[in-house]
């Protein structure tokens, strides 16, 4: 963190992209809130990082897709579409938010391929 404030800030947006999945043509950003899911919204904290990857999704033709999850309620996952932030007011806009259950029988990869597949 020292070094990227110090040499890169300004000339760069540095943030991670948390997984990609290119058969699928998704940009994911994952989030992990300590809050109940059905309460939870996209933090402004990390507008750089949605709007990074809503541009890369755009850029490639990919849909960008943020998932939230809370590993205390493992069957549990919220996917939002597309989130963006505008500037400077940071405020949130997402396409579609879309709750999941997992149950013990179906594998999360597929779970989401689902949900992704109905985006």
């Amino acid at each position: 963190m020292v070094f990227t404030r110090n040499y890169i800030a300004g000339d760069a947006t540095c943030n991670d992209i948390d997984a990609i999945a290119p058969k699928a043509g998704i940009v994911l950003e994952l989030k992990k809130p300590r809050s109940e899911l059905a309460q939870w919204y996209p933090w402004r904290e990390d507008c750089a990082n949605y709007n990074v990857i809503a541009w890369i999704g755009q850029q490639l033709g990919w849909r960008a897709i943020t998932i939230a999850y809370n590993e205390d309620i493992p069957h549990n996952a919220s996917l939002f579409k597309e989130v963006r932030c505008t500037s400077p007011s940071k405020r949130l806009t997402f396409h579609e938010r879309r709750d999941l259950f997992l149950n013990d029988d179906s594998s999360f990869v597929r779970s989401l391929r689902n949900a992704f597949a109905q985006l």
